[in-house]
């Protein structure tokens, strides 16, 4: 499924990315606002008016999209146990990180 070195090539990048995250934010606060999917499922319209808040424009009545809820665990149906495995070990630090463990 994934092209390369597969999911651990992912997975490494996945968290190259992320780690870079907290750099940005201590450097520039004021620019940036993090949004985690989990809440943007949990509560969109809460969310929408965070982001609104936060870029100074109008907030929404309500949610102008369809947000899935329930879609953190969609992974599971299409990688394999052990790639699932390889992923938790390798993102451990990054998921550390942003409190997900």
């Amino acid at each position: 499924m994934f092209p390369g070195k597969g999911v651990g090539r992912l997975v490494d990048y996945w968290s190259a990315v992320n780690e870079n995250i907290p750099i940005q934010l201590s450097s520039n606060p004021e620019q940036l606002l993090t949004v985690k999917y989990e809440d943007l499922c949990a509560d969109p319209l809460k969310t929408l008016h965070r982001i609104c808040d936060f870029c100074e424009i109008s907030p929404f009545s309500e949610v102008p999209l369809q947000v899935v809820p329930d879609n953190n665990e969609k992974y599971k149906k299409y990688l394999k146990t052990d790639q699932i495995d390889e992923f938790l070990k390798r993102s451990y630090k990054t998921r550390c990180q942003f409190g997900y463990i």
